[in-house]
C-alpha cells in the first residue's frame, strides 16, 4: 500500500499555485520569447559560456 504525503509528493498534489502579479507578468514574456524563438539552446548556451570563460583566463 503506497500511502505518500500529497503535500511533498508533487505527482499527488493537485493545489494550484498563487502568483503574484510580477510573475505572471514575467511567465506572459516568457511565453512570448518562447513563442518568437527567443531562447538559446542548450549547444548554444554551452558556446556561450565557453567563449566567456575563454575571455576571463
Amino acid at each position: 500500500m503506497n500511502t505518500s504525503d500529497p503535500e511533498t509528493d508533487f505527482e499527488l498534489n493537485e493545489n494550484e499555485f498563487s502568483l503574484t502579479e510580477s510573475q505572471k507578468d514575467r511567465i506572459s514574456e516568457a511565453r512570448e520569447e518562447y513563442k518568437n524563438s527567443a531562447f538559446l539552446t542548450e549547444d548554444k548556451a554551452n558556446r556561450d559560456i565557453e567563449e566567456i570563460l575563454k575571455m576571463e583566463i
